[in-house]
């Protein structure tokens, strides 16, 4: 059996929003946060929009592989 992916929009972008701003205020470039999602960058910084858990969720590794904090979101 494969892994089961949602397509459902299950989760606010006020938390993909606050990955990016967050990074950008680290002074890091966020664009290899959002390439090949399936949602520009614009859309993911909205917080009136809504993606996938595992759009946040690979965001998130995406994040805290680039400061080099695991705990990035916490």
């Amino acid at each position: 059996m494969g892994t089961v992916v949602s397509l459902e929009k299950e989760v606010s972008c006020r938390v993909t929003n606050s990955i990016l701003r967050y990074v950008e205020s680290l002074g890091y470039n966020t664009d290899c946060l959002v390439e090949g999602l399936p949602y520009p960058k614009e859309y993911l910084a909205d917080p009136f929009n809504w993606v996938t858990w595992d759009v946040r969720e690979t965001m998130c590794r995406r994040a805290a592989n680039l400061v080099g904090d695991e705990a990035i979101m916490y």
